[in-house]
């Protein structure tokens, strides 16, 4: 069952960066297509996959600049999805005129909201690696993420004009279960929410993958609502503007992403009667199967639950701070609808804070974090950084494999640690053989009853499959 992501957004107060939108007659060749995106190339500039770095839980990095070269089982793919029936991936909806006031662009055509990325990354056994992926997005500026497996983002602008964006994410497990007919024949109608909440609160994990999915939303989705904005065919309209006379106003999440190992996930965020002094509130909706995949006849095991968000430093200093560090354990709370008890954490980064709302299980915990406001709004600019260029050849970073023989004894019956006879401290898949009367136990050398003269070997593939080590040691049995 594929995972669904979805983003609520919802009013925010006191919290914007003031930024100006360019205007765009049509669509343009800056406009990445609609689905399946390609690697960059020649006749690709937008709307593509420039690089994937892979990176080992040793911190060792390769850089691909083609699906060829990637390893055999490591999937990456972007698909940009229009979200309504105009098929189009263009999503600059608002512009600042020239008098100051923020209105929808001509060619927005009252779609209801904006176009959004989804990007998957799927690598079976590699839990624990990393995967940064940089892509080509053209005029798309990705703004804000949501999924599983999220680890950084970075968006900079290119020379003409267009943007970069760089998702680092990580592979991890993922869960999810099928939901019985006495559920799904409910879909459609009043009772199914109800159902479907029950279910999960005992449901057990029935599929699992080794993966990352993140949906990856523009900046126009941050425009501040809080008053109409007339659209192209209503621009003589006497509403009030939002914002009026000072351009298109944004909420500040320009970098932020939410994060979790839930089966679905949503993010909303409110601020009360829209007063500067309210607490900033965001709302998740994190629902999972309540058990990890039954093992066997083992008891079951409840699936620990994780739900994290980074927010930049222009979130937080439209509440006020100064500064990073003048934020603290008084400075938000976290609250949870079933009552479980959390013990979120606090990391500082050098452009924002990461906080893991310290949830311990699901079915649904839904938490909800509360931000208190230090002061007035300190003054932020939406400035981006600019793109790097790309090297100009693949670039590989990895060390030379270390493989050295240890242990070249073992007593009649006895057994020992394959590794203590040939250690090998580099990532690959390892293969183990073994001839001369001994036996491979699961992990560990088997000595025969006999005295005998045992060859062990061990060969290492990289992701590709081809041999980087190989090393035999000779075992005397006494």
């Amino acid at each position: 069952m594929k995972r669904i992501l979805i983003l609520v957004s919802a009013l925010l107060a006191s919290a914007l960066v003031y930024g100006s939108s360019t205007p765009i007659a049509s669509a343009t060749d800056s406009t990445p297509p609609v689905g399946s995106w390609q690697w960059c190339s020649d006749t690709v500039k937008n709307g593509c996959i420039e690089a994937v770095t892979t990176i080992s839980p040793e911190k060792v990095e390769t850089t691909y600049r083609t699906a060829a070269e990637l390893p055999s089982e490591l999937k990456v793919s972007a698909t940009c999805s229009s979200n309504s029936s105009v098929n189009t991936c263009d999503t600059n909806r608002y512009v600042t005129r020239d008098d100051g006031q923020c209105t929808e662009t001509s060619t927005w055509g009252g779609r209801f909201t904006t176009p959004s990325i989804e990007i998957d990354a799927q690598w079976p056994g590699m839990v624990g690696w990393e995967v940064r992926i940089r892509f080509s997005t053209g005029n798309f500026r990705a703004a804000f993420s949501i999924g599983y497996g999220i680890t950084a983002t970075q968006t900079t602008r290119d020379e003409d004009g267009t943007y970069t964006f760089t998702l680092t994410t990580f592979i991890g497990k993922s869960y999810s279960a099928m939901m019985p007919p006495s559920v799904t024949s409910l879909m459609g109608t009043p009772q199914y929410f109800a159902a479907m909440n029950e279910w999960i609160k005992t449901a057990v994990a029935t599929s699992e993958q080794d993966a990352a999915h993140v949906q990856v939303w523009p900046r126009d989705h941050l425009l501040r609502n809080s008053s109409p904005v007339p659209t192209f065919n209503n621009a003589t309209s006497t509403l009030p503007l939002a914002p009026t006379a000072s351009g298109c106003q944004y909420y500040p999440f320009d970098g932020a992403f939410a994060e979790a190992n839930a089966s679905s996930f949503s993010w909303s965020y409110s601020s009360g009667n829209l007063s500067p002094t309210v607490p900033n509130v965001l709302k998740f909706v994190a629902q999972a199967p309540h058990y990890l995949p039954r093992k066997g006849t083992e008891p079951l095991q409840v699936m620990p639950a994780r739900v994290q968000v980074f927010l930049p430093t222009a979130y937080f200093s439209a509440l006020g701070y100064a500064s990073l560090s003048e934020f603290n354990g008084s400075s938000y709370s976290v609250t949870t609808e079933d009552g479980q008890t959390t013990t979120p954490t606090v990391t500082a980064r050098d452009n924002g804070i990461l906080i893991n709302l310290g949830l311990q299980h699901y079915s649904a915990p839904n938490p909800s974090v509360t931000f208190v406001p230090k002061g007035a709004a300190i003054g932020t600019t939406d400035s981006l950084a600019s793109t790097s260029p790309l090297p100009a050849l693949v670039t590989t970073t990895t060390t030379a494999p270390k493989v050295f023989s240890a242990l070249k004894k073992l007593g009649k019956k006895k057994s020992a640690p394959l590794s203590s006879f040939i250690s090998y401290s580099s990532p690959g898949t390892k293969t183990w053989k073994v001839s001369g009367g001994c036996r491979i136990v699961k992990s560990k050398l088997q000595a025969p009853s006999r005295a005998a003269s045992c060859k062990l070997t061990l060969t290492v593939r990289n992701a590709k499959k081809k041999i980087v080590a190989t090393k035999s040691n000779t075992i005397r049995v006494r």
